[in-house]
């Protein structure tokens, strides 16, 4: 999807009423609506900004020129990381942190590749935007292993410049972005958060390997510490995806966390009915064709279930 039809400004999530009707030319089929239960908007390409400022598609695209002599820098997890490197490298310098020297040297030997690889921290001066995507891993005793986050705040507290924006993707319990990264990057860096450097939080909502949900074709939830770096991150977040701002970082945790226990738990409770079906001499795809008839019957099958962040909210 090209970058122009993306980057029509609607309307923020903040707003109860319908946002302004901004149309492609020759897309007439994109109707402004807002779902007034979870203040999504439909699927029109927009960067989320107050609705009271209205634009055009001539001064979004000004809005949008002002992100093009920025520098994303993203630190970890090929699998999440680096699709998502790869989205902003189309339209800005990105940088993919890993320590893994092969790694860094396969990508940056890659024909047609955008992306400078490095195992050096130090370039997270040039950045100003950090986005971490690093692991999510839990202990023996089945708590979230914060090992991984602590260890990519303090590299990148070190090597920070001022202004600039640092965003958490990895999955992990409310409070980790304001309560764990943001005090680490402020005794590591010597700055305050909120004066000198800034805090967000975006969960990672795609599937390594589904082409049918990548970064284009989704909503990504965003958030930030206070609302101009809210604006900031759904600017930058639009470049590659639908934006869905939420009010405080906090939401957006959770967010992530009932996404993902409402999808394993179901699909658990599933593969048990199964069972039970099986014993009864019933189809289980018989069953969930006819309740599936009922109006506010959620959809789910029996199936594997977990995902490479799961361990973390279940």
């Amino acid at each position: 999807m090209p970058l122009k039809r993306r980057l029509v400004l609607i309307a923020s999530p903040y707003s109860l009423v319908d946002p302004p009707a901004l149309y492609e030319p020759g897309r007439l089929d994109h109707t402004p609506s807002v779902n007034h239960d979870s203040r999504v908007f439909s699927p029109i390409y927009f960067c989320c900004i107050p609705c009271d400022t209205t634009y055009t598609k001539e001064s979004a695209s000004v809005v949008s020129n002002a992100l093009l002599d920025k520098t994303v820098f993203v630190v970890g997890l090929g699998y999440v990381g680096l699709p998502l490197a790869e989205a902003f490298s189309r339209h800005l310098k990105t940088i993919w942190y890993r320590r893994n020297q092969k790694a860094v040297d396969e990508l940056n030997a890659t024909p047609g590749n955008r992306i400078e690889a490095t195992t050096d921290p130090s370039m997270i001066k040039e950045a100003d935007f950090v986005i971490i995507a690093v692991p999510t891993p839990v202990t023996k005793a089945k708590d979230p292993d914060l090992k991984p986050v602590e260890s990519a705040s303090k590299i990148i507290g070190q090597n920070l410049k001022k202004v600039a924006i640092v965003v958490l993707e990895s999955t992990f319990y409310p409070g980790v972005t304001e309560e764990i990264m943001g005090p680490i990057l402020e005794r590591e860096s010597g700055m305050k958060c909120g004066r000198d450097l800034f805090i967000g939080y975006s969960p990672e909502r795609t599937n390594p390997g589904d082409e049918e949900h990548s970064h284009p074709n989704i909503y990504k939830i965003v958030s930030g510490m206070d609302r101009q770096t809210l604006d900031t991150l759904s600017e930058l977040y639009g470049l590659v995806t639908n934006v869905c701002q939420t009010p405080d970082i906090k939401i957006a945790e959770a967010v992530k966390v009932i996404e993902n226990v409402q999808r394993d738990l179901n699909i658990a409770l599933m593969n048990e009915l199964a069972m039970i079906f099986a014993r009864l001499g019933l189809d289980t795809d018989e069953v969930l064709k006819a309740a599936g008839t009922k109006w506010n019957f959620h959809q789910y099958r029996p199936g594997l279930v977990g995902g490479h962040c799961m361990n973390q909210v279940i």
